[in-house]
């Protein structure tokens, strides 16, 4: 499969995203700031995965005290 990833904010700058980084409890291994395109727009997410089960990526996001969503596949 192609594992789970945690995402925990979208921000319009890298550096509003790379601030919200900073907030997470117990800096969540591998977490990082991604830069994508959506609609002509570059977005910075702030991600940490890809893991192999859906629980375990919902175990990081929950140890990280922020709000959280998880998508299938890697950033």
């Amino acid at each position: 499969g192609r594992g789970y990833t945690v995402q925990y904010a979208a921000a319009e700058s890298e550096g509003e995203a790379r601030r919200l980084l900073l907030r997470l409890k117990g800096s969540p291994a591998g977490a990082r700031v991604v830069p994508t395109t959506r609609d002509g727009q570059t977005l910075y997410r702030v991600v940490s995965g890809p893991y192999a089960t859906r629980a375990a990526a919902d175990e990081v996001g929950r140890a990280s005290g922020a709000s959280y969503w998880i998508y299938t596949g890697a950033p």
